[in-house]
């Protein structure tokens, strides 16, 4: 009953947090001007030259959003509704000194797509099609298998080997490498997973490649001429 009851009361307080934060957004008629525009991209300008914060190829501004609005003189909401209309302010988040994520901000263009960008949209797909994200673990093997796929061809290969005609496909591939194993003396358990599982797809990367291409080549139905 106490179990009950505290999931009772922590599912009230998570509404009525999102309530307040709604209603905050909503209050919140700052205008955007070009002065608060100026003003933050003047700070993310002095942090980054003060305290840079190394993330990628880049030197990031890592501050709270909170603390950042506070030295601007405007609110949170504020500051999310600045900027989500700045083309020239790229965010990022990552994991800080003390593994707490930090949001970073930086003045300029997108650099390109890196593995970690990558294994973020991989994770996202994961989410919309089996409803969780994958662990912090298996978000480090996201990262692995965007490195070793063919550039531009990752996302079309974690698609196709998730699907539910695909999967199956995939891991007979897997039982195929897996005799060739076993005919070079090598001692590994063949199991077969009914669903899609992350650490599978990392520990036989050739094989989805392999997979992909044999659907390509039968998928392709010539020159147009």
């Amino acid at each position: 009953m106490r179990i009950r009851n505290w999931l009772v009361n922590r599912g009230m307080l998570i509404v009525q947090k999102k309530k307040t934060i709604t209603k905050l957004a909503s209050e919140d008629q700052t205008p955007i001007t070009k002065s608060n525009a100026d003003a933050l991209m003047q700070l993310i300008a002095d942090k980054i030259a003060t305290a840079p914060f190394h993330f990628e190829g880049f030197d990031w501004c890592a501050m709270p959003q909170a603390d950042m609005a506070a030295e601007l003189g405007f609110s949170v909401p504020t500051l999310q509704r600045l900027l989500r209309k700045s083309s020239n302010i790229v965010r990022e988040r990552t994991h800080g000194p003390a593994k707490v994520m930090v949001a970073l901000l930086r003045i300029g263009d997108p650099g390109p797509k890196t593995p970690r960008h990558l294994a973020n949209i991989m994770a996202k797909i994961w989410n919309s099609k089996f409803g969780f994200r994958p662990s912090d673990e298996n978000f480090g093997k996201l990262v692995g298998l965007a490195e070793v796929w063919p550039d531009g061809r990752q996302l079309e290969i974690f698609k196709l080997v998730i699907s539910k005609e695909g999967w199956p496909e995939f891991m007979s591939g897997v039982k195929a490498e897996i005799m060739v194993m076993e005919d070079a003396g090598k001692k590994v358990k063949f199991r077969f997973y009914k669903r899609p599982v992350i650490g599978v797809m990392r520990r036989f990367a050739a094989v989805a490649v392999e997979y992909y291409e044999m659907t390509q080549q039968a998928n392709w139905k010539g020159l147009p001429f």
